[in-house]
């Protein structure tokens, strides 16, 4: 998985109880999360988060200015890929 917030984006990420991001990410910055198992993500500003899984890119999680969780796992990933 990989992060790139299109602006400034309140980014907590947490891979096997491990929390591996936690901070307020700025337009251009990435983070490559490498995982099998499942992905918890906390966003603030959740139009401003763009992400790929596996090189496809990620659908819009929400709205500018809301506040999104999302539990990205091996049997729901389709959910999260856009179409």
């Amino acid at each position: 998985m990989s992060v790139h917030p299109r602006e400034a984006c309140w980014v907590r990420i947490t891979v096997a109880g491990r929390v591996r991001v936690s901070r307020v990410m700025q337009a251009g910055e990435r983070e490559e999360i490498a995982t099998n198992g499942t992905v918890l993500l906390e966003v603030g500003n959740a139009a401003a988060f763009d992400y790929t899984i596996n090189g496809a890119r990620g659908r819009s999680l929400g709205a500018a200015g809301q506040v999104v969780r999302a539990t990205i796992e091996q049997d729901n990933l389709d959910r999260y890929i856009a179409r």
